[in-house]
């Protein structure tokens, strides 16, 4: 009877140990994996490939939010769909005739104005591409209205906020705003 004990025991031992092993190398391998993977925080801008409309020195002493799935509704002035709806209703096909996507990633301070941006126009098999111009233009001037968007509060305070637009186009018409 002691001998089966000690066996179980020793089995129980060996189990806790492996158990304990196990784990501690997936997680030391899981983390070593994603060490120096990534290059920059969520919403990095690269200020050589972006547009710069206001000195970004003075916005660097605040916090930067950034998030991919627009985790932040309240950062739209009113709602997303108030937003969308007055992108929809405000913007005019001139006769365009282009298919792609118009991405806008832009930064957002304290004060609720954008102060640097970046477009990136491609085609629908996301390939780079080119746009027509006016199509671009009129699109980043209706999406970075200052009075579409909200200062972000972070901890009681406000930050600035990395925010991005993706318009689906097709035949010179909106057809989706993500997100």
């Amino acid at each position: 009877m002691k001998k089966i004990l000690l066996a179980r025991f020793l089995i129980f031992l060996i189990l806790i140990v492996l158990l304990y092993f196990g784990l501690n190398f997936f997680t030391k391998s899981n983390s070593l994996s994603l060490e120096g993977k990534y290059l920059h925080p969520i919403g990095h801008i690269d200020p050589k490939n972006a547009v710069i409309i206001d000195s970004t020195e003075i916005y660097e002493s605040r916090h930067l939010i950034g998030f991919y799935s627009s985790a932040a509704p309240s950062i739209y002035t009113g709602c997303k769909y108030d937003f969308k709806t007055f992108i929809k209703d405000s913007f005019q096909n001139k006769g365009y005739s282009d298919n792609g996507y118009l991405n806008i990633r832009f930064y957002l301070n304290s004060q609720e104005k954008v102060f640097m941006y970046e477009v990136n126009e491609l085609n629908l098999d996301l390939e780079p591409s080119n746009l027509d111009d006016k199509l671009v233009d009129q699109l980043l001037s209706l999406s970075l209205k200052g009075k579409n968007w909200h200062a972000y509060d972070h901890e009681h305070e406000r930050s600035n906020y990395y925010m991005y637009l993706n318009y689906r186009i097709e035949n010179g018409a909106i057809t989706a705003i993500i997100p």
